[in-house]
């Protein structure tokens, strides 16, 4: 059975500073901070489970499977990660196109190389980096620059 795989962000309107991601499967939320990339969620997957930090040591047939992702139960838990914000953090959300194909190292080095860019072009050129490595999978990118964290004005009346 296959399944497809998802992660999203969810910011706290209140306490902007605090987030959320909510995921299954093998895509990922990566958070980039002054020259630091921190991989914030953790993968679902038969090459996690096995302790295999690198999929290609996993026979071919076993590097995409997820243990956990949308259509493979009929109920999908999904897992909950706290994340924390700070104004100019770059949040990565992405499908294993992009990190089968990009190590962390390299994406690391491309956003550094990138900081001026917006994001626009900044998701065009992981995705063609990805293509160029072999680009064997689909690849998503969605990026969200955090801006001036402010909390959601809230009035109550009794």
């Amino acid at each position: 059975m296959s399944g497809s795989t998802v992660v999203v962000l969810v910011f706290d309107a209140m306490t902007p500073e605090q987030a959320v991601a909510l995921h299954a499967g093998d895509s990922r939320l990566y958070r980039y901070r002054k020259g630091g990339l921190a991989q914030m969620t953790r993968d679902h997957s038969l090459a996690e489970e096995a302790g295999f930090k690198n999929r290609k040591g996993l026979p071919r047939v076993f590097r995409g499977m997820v243990t956990r992702g949308v259509g493979i139960r009929e109920n999908l838990a999904l897992e909950e990660t706290a994340v924390e914000a700070r104004e100019s953090d770059l949040f990565i959300l992405c499908s294993d196109g992009l990190t089968g194909m990009v190590s962390d190292k390299r994406l690391r080095k491309l956003l550094r190389m990138n900081e001026e860019a917006s994001l626009k072009e900044l998701a065009r050129t992981l995705v063609a980096e990805a293509n160029e490595s072999g680009g064997d999978d689909n690849i998503s990118v969605i990026l969200v620059r955090v801006g001036p964290l402010k909390p959601v004005a809230a009035e109550t009346i009794s």
